[in-house]
């Protein structure tokens, strides 16, 4: 018989082994919070200067109305934000949006797009590009996904360093807490070809360039790189012409949408949510994870209860978490709490190998 035990889900601060989010039902690309995983102004070779242009769309309808978009641009732990009003269908673009919109000259980061506006449905995209080298000016598309559509696993395939080209690989962490990540690499057979650990800070972006130097391998054919993290990423490829820079983006596969556990929050800073992965089983309740500056446990649990209408199971101190069974709507208000620094959902225990 399958056994629940709340020890198990808090040894989850140093767990890699629960892997995707959920099942999907489509590919949505809309959302009322997305992540443009990278986007930069940079000088280039040849006198090149790298920028970043920034479309965003208001999908809704005329029943919404117009609705207020934040877009907040983080690098190197500093954000900057700015207030757009949209109308139904209307598109906005910000041209250099780091330099022009945000007054940085010389960073890289991500773009975070969100909207509190009940039943809003946005869609973003940048471009980055070179402008001003001799070859000409070239870039490369982005495209911006709903952050409750990134899951933990990722795989980028068809990466190369030879024949002229060389890969850039980039993991994108869209929350305000450190991310844990566990890079491996195999070659075009499946080979097995190495392993990295690190993190990512709190909506921060690292960039493995040329990321067959990272493992020594040398260059590779046809590779595949395997990302898994803590909690959802933004994975993405960037396959460079050594001779001209032109680039082709290559999105991770770790996107997943339909999870009815996750109602739109109303909130810029959201915290994460791990649901169980499919190849696992979900058990009643879910796992709270408070911040590392909470006094007292107990009390804020006991403050948590009232203000969102649940009956914890069990409260562990020590680790700051407690259980509770919740609704999407608890979840949804617990993510905007600035109490909380993650959820998990709760899962079965299986047994021993020789059933005792």
């Amino acid at each position: 018989m399958s056994r629940i035990t709340f020890s198990r889900l808090a040894a989850i601060v140093a767990l890699f082994s629960s892997t995707v989010v959920g099942s999907a039902i489509a590919a949505d690309f809309r959302g009322n919070d997305l992540l443009v995983p990278v986007a930069s102004r940079t000088a280039g070779a040849n006198g090149s200067i790298w920028r970043t242009d920034l479309t965003v769309s208001n999908l809704s309808g005329s029943t919404t109305g117009s609705v207020a978009v934040v877009i907040t641009f983080t690098s190197e732990g500093e954000q900057s934000f700015i207030t757009r009003v949209i109308e139904p269908r209307e598109t906005i673009v910000l041209e250099d949006v780091v330099q022009n919109t945000f007054e940085r000259s010389d960073a890289i980061g991500t773009i975070r797009i969100t909207s509190g506006t009940e039943g809003a449905l946005l869609s973003a995209n940048a471009r980055i590009y070179n402008a001003g080298s001799s070859s000409g000016e070239f870039g490369q598309g982005v495209m911006a996904l709903p952050v409750d559509g990134l899951t933990r696993e990722h795989y980028l395939s068809g990466l190369t360093g030879v024949g002229g080209n060389r890969t850039n690989v980039g993991i994108s962490n869209p929350w305000d807490i450190q991310n844990g990540y566990i890079i491996t690499l195999y070659d075009g057979d499946g080979m097995y070809r190495g392993l990295v650990t690190s993190s990512v800070g709190p909506r921060q972006v690292v960039q493995l360039n040329d990321v067959f130097g990272s493992f020594s391998t040398g260059p590779l054919e046809g590779a595949t790189v395997h990302v898994i993290s803590h909690f959802p990423i933004y994975t993405y490829a960037s396959i460079v012409r050594s001779d001209s820079g032109d680039a082709s983006f290559i999105p991770g596969t770790g996107f997943a949408r339909g999870h009815d556990e996750l109602l739109p929050t109303v909130c810029s800073y959201a915290a994460p949510v791990n649901v169980t992965p499919p190849e696992r089983t979900a058990a009643p309740g879910w796992i709270v994870k408070l911040i590392d500056e909470e006094t007292d446990p107990a009390g804020r649990v006991a403050v948590l209860a009232e203000s969102y209408g649940f009956v914890p199971t069990s409260v562990l101190e020590s680790l700051k978490m407690f259980s509770a069974p919740l609704t999407p709507e608890q979840i949804a208000g617990l993510r905007c709490d600035t109490a909380v620094d993650y959820i998990q959902q709760n899962e079965f225990t299986p047994p021993p190998a020789d059933g005792n």
